[in-house]
């Protein structure tokens, strides 16, 4: 018996199916090689995250939707198992297409006579939302093929969180991220089973329902899922009442906004997530003391504010309050006045001062001089208006004295200053120093809260690592993003840790004005080291503080400039600063840097290093370069009676005696404001005495300088108002200029010199015939000069 012939298909038959499956395999290889590329190049929102991974600020993406970019960590589980029970129960099982699911949905379809189903896994949907386009046969097909490239290139759930950030959730929110502040006011973490269920249904139809629309159809949709839910197991009965009971939200919220302007700042040019150094806990608590302090600042019509908070270690930024936040649009509230420039008032006279100390010119507690003086027309004056005479350098720092700061400029010479604030990180400064002059020590110059916040906290690194630290700019993100173009410091300071502890000490302990004491009480308490500074004008009020592991910079006044009576670092910055301080804990006092110190006697009185003639001697640490500088040239040894009233010579009754003597135009600023400074007795009459050659002294024009004149309002020629001292009270001066007797004074010795431009020579003269003399120029604004 023959067996059958079994049909055989026509040869057009095979050549179709066998194309159709060339044609598949090729757009499968296809799809292959474009599932490797990146599927998504929509523009992402702009997040920032706190150092713990927490949403500080986002702002909307370029095409106005709120896409955040994805995180690493996993999907929330319990969002995970909604979204597979409504999507697509058997996504671990498939290679990406599900042929039950699709000849399910091809038989709904063909019964309904229209499109009920699409039997599309989540795997073909994320080849959609890639691909985009509309909803044909052909594009199905690319869908599926795409689909098996994606399974064949990517994990599972990798392929969950492409879908899940991708998504659209209704209204302008895409991904899950972006859906869970809006719709929840939190991150995708932690989901509750109503929450996620919630999530789970709204990409299935977005455009038809969400939390603002069909908020019934929407709560429906959830119940059955859960019950879903309930009927798998996956839900106990409490669970499912809890979650069936809980209210869809009632609108979308708004993303959270605790850092806008770090930002505005960072992202203008970004898109994705920016991963900050801020503590976010320390942030929100950082801005809520800027808020307690708005109404005081305003009342006295200041309507900005900024903070910074460091970790002086790493230079990492804490918290970063760029302007108050009830400023308003009306009173430049956008502002980012954290790297806005503003004049430094005297903020940078710490830095001064501990080069002063590397260089072996002073000591900490050296007397320093504290006169009016004129260098080429700019006269500086102390906050006060008053001059001391002499004061300890560490004091003039702590009171923050003008005069005295001028002086240690221009001794230590301004280039050289200038290139120690830009290695301190202070890169705003980017004049010459000839632009610059003298006024840069006092406000001459601008910074921003930014650095000089970052150079103090360099300071104090310095101190604690010994000046082997470089002076590192302050960071405020782990990415490699900057807020100011510059390079990186790199190497050994500028500074030595033995200036820089000195300075530090000197802000620490020296007594405030009497304005600042109570904060000065409360800083001693916490060894804060801090110091105020206020611009020209009243237009800027600093207060910057350190300690051992904190730095901390504030910053009040208007953004646009204007000035208010009253404004000062000590009155409105320092409030807010010890406020600041108290959200930190206490730290210990730092160590003193001992392998750069050596111990030396110090005459208690001068402070400078004792010389045989000093009565009361202290054995001090001071800077190894301290023992260059020149003894006490204010202790001597006079020749007096016994009873002290005159000066004599041995022949003549007198005996040695050590005596404190400042030079005559220290000692006429001095002698008022110390009680216990006695002036040098005078001579018995005839006396033959060599012991005080410095009875005289022209306080001013100082020898060698220029003196700039402006013209009256008439259109004079101003004058040169000379002064000098003398350390008899009822002295005669005669005043001799080029030659030229000009006149005689008594007691105050003031007069005015009528001058042309060029040099000149100034002569003075007493009546025991005893004389000094000094040059200088004259040099008027314009042609004359």
């Amino acid at each position: 018996m023959t067996t059958p012939a079994r049909p055989r298909l026509s040869r057009r038959v095979r050549t179709l199916v066998g194309r159709a499956f060339l044609a598949f395999f090729v757009v499968l290889m296809a799809c292959w090689s474009w599932a490797g590329r990146p599927l998504f190049d929509e523009p992402r929102s702009v997040a920032l995250l706190d150092r713990d991974g927490h949403l500080l600020s986002a702002r909307v993406a370029a095409d106005g939707q709120w896409r955040l970019t994805a995180g690493s960590a996993a999907l929330d589980p319990r969002f995970e198992t909604c979204l597979l029970r409504f999507e697509d129960r058997h996504f671990h099982h498939h290679p990406g297409i599900n042929p039950v699911a699709l000849w399910r949905a091809v038989w709904q379809n063909v019964r309904a006579w229209r499109v009920v189903s699409g039997g599309s896994t989540l795997t073909m949907q994320v080849a959609r939302l890639a691909r985009g386009g509309e909803r044909t046969v052909l594009n199905k097909v690319l869908d599926m093929a795409l689909a098996v490239g994606l399974e064949l290139r990517f994990t599972k759930a990798e392929i969950l969180r492409m879908h899940s950030s991708n998504a659209p959730f209704g209204g302008n929110v895409v991904g899950i991220e972006a859906a869970c502040w809006r719709f929840f006011g939190h991150g995708p973490e932690a989901l509750s089973w109503a929450e996620a269920a919630t999530l789970a249904v709204l990409p299935n139809a977005p455009s038809l329902m969400h939390p603002g629309r069909q908020r019934n159809a929407l709560r429906a949709k959830r119940d059955r899922l859960l019950d879903k839910l309930k009927a798998d197991g996956r839900l106990t009965a409490l669970e499912w009442s809890l979650a069936r009971e809980e209210p869809l939200p009632s609108s979308p919220m708004p993303l959270p906004d605790r850092a806008p302007h770090l930002l505005s700042s960072l992202g203008s040019a970004q898109q994705g997530t920016l991963h900050s150094t801020l503590d976010g806990g320390l942030q929100d608590r950082a801005t809520a003391v800027l808020d307690r302090h708005t109404q005081r600042l305003q009342a006295d019509r200041v309507m900005n504010a900024a903070a910074v908070i460091m970790d002086i270690a790493s230079g990492e930024v804490l918290a970063y309050v760029g302007n108050l936040r009830l400023a308003g649009g009306q009173h430049n509230g956008q502002v980012d006045l954290v790297v806005a420039r503003r004049s430094t008032g005297s903020l940078l006279k710490p830095f001064l001062f501990a080069a002063q100390l590397d260089a072996g010119e002073l000591l900490p507690d050296m007397l320093v001089a504290d006169l009016p003086v004129h260098y080429d027309g700019f006269a500086p004056g102390n906050y006060d208006g008053r001059y001391q005479g002499a004061v300890p350098a560490s004091t003039a720092l702590a009171r923050s004295l003008n005069v005295p700061a001028v002086r240690a400029l221009r001794q230590h010479g301004i280039d050289r200053a200038l290139k120690l604030f830009r290695a301190m990180g202070i890169r705003s400064l980017d004049r010459s120093a000839e632009d610059y002059g003298l006024s840069l020590i006092l406000g001459g110059g601008e910074t921003t809260l930014l650095e000089v916040t970052g150079a103090y906290a360099s300071l104090a690194r310095v101190r604690a690592e010994h000046g082997r630290s470089a002076a590192d700019p302050a960071r405020t993100v782990r990415d490699p993003i900057v807020l100011r173009d510059g390079p990186s410091l790199t190497g050994p300071s500028s500074l030595k840790a033995s200036g820089a502890h000195f300075a530090l000490e000197a802000l620490t302990r020296v007594a405030r004005p009497a304005e600042e004491a109570g904060w000065q009480r409360l800083a001693g308490a916490r060894r804060i080291a801090w110091k105020t500074g206020t611009s020209y004008g009243h237009r800027d009020a600093w207060a910057v503080g350190v300690t051992e592991h904190h730095a901390i910079g504030v910053w009040c006044g208007n953004a646009d400039g204007e000035g208010r009576p009253g404004l000062t670092g000590g009155r409105a910055a320092a409030p807010v600063l010890f406020e600041l301080f108290g959200l930190l804990a206490p730290a210990p006092p730092p160590a003193p840097p001992h392998d750069q110190l050596v111990r030396a006697p110090v005459c208690r009185r001068s402070g400078h290093r004792a010389q045989v003639a000093c009565p009361e001697v202290d054995t001090l640490a001071i800077p190894r370069t301290g023992s260059a500088t020149p003894p006490c040239p204010y202790h001597r040894v006079v020749w007096c009676t016994a009873d002290g009233s005159h000066r004599a010579s041995a022949q003549e009754g007198g005996a040695p005696v050590r005596w404190f003597v400042l030079p005559p135009a220290m000692e006429a600023y001095y002698a008022p404001t110390d009680p216990l400074y006695h002036k040098l007795p005078p001579a018995l009459p005839g006396a033959l005495l060599d012991d005080v050659d410095d009875l005289m002294q022209l306080i001013y024009p100082e020898p060698g300088t220029v003196v700039l004149l402006a013209r009256e309002l008439d259109g004079r020629r101003g004058r040169v108002i000379a002064e000098a001292a003398h350390r008899e009270a009822d002295a005669v001066i005669h005043w001799h200029v080029d030659g030229n007797y000009l006149t005689s004074t008594r007691n105050g010795h003031r007069t005015a010199l009528d001058l042309g431009p060029g040099p000149h020579r100034l002569t003075l003269s007493d009546t025991e015939g005893r004389s000094t003399t000094v040059r200088f120029r004259v040099a008027f604004p314009g042609p004359d000069r």
